[in-house]
């Protein structure tokens, strides 16, 4: 398990852009205010955040193989959604 744990850690970590890069690209081009860089930043945008929620879950997939509870599930009080809360690292 902490082959494949790595794996994804690194793999999530590569897929990670440069965002304020691209947008500084996008900017001194001109192509900033096109439709395709308003497709490309936001697909950025949405890409970063998507990685950045998987970066979060695999680190606490490796700390919960290590014997650790770092992830909290609850059904939602709040709009009757599920909530996930990170539970504090002791």
């Amino acid at each position: 398990m902490a082959f494949q744990s790595f794996a994804v850690f690194i793999c999530v970590s590569i897929s990670i852009t440069a965002f304020p890069v691209l947008a500084r690209i996008l900017n001194e081009t001109g192509i900033l205010t096109t439709t395709v860089g308003s497709m490309a930043l936001g697909a950025a945008a949405l890409d970063d955040v998507t990685a950045w929620s998987l970066l979060a879950l695999s680190i606490a997939l490796i700390h919960a193989g290590e014997g650790g509870n770092p992830i909290v599930v609850s059904n939602g009080r709040r709009e009757g959604g599920t909530e996930v809360k990170m539970a504090p690292v002791s």
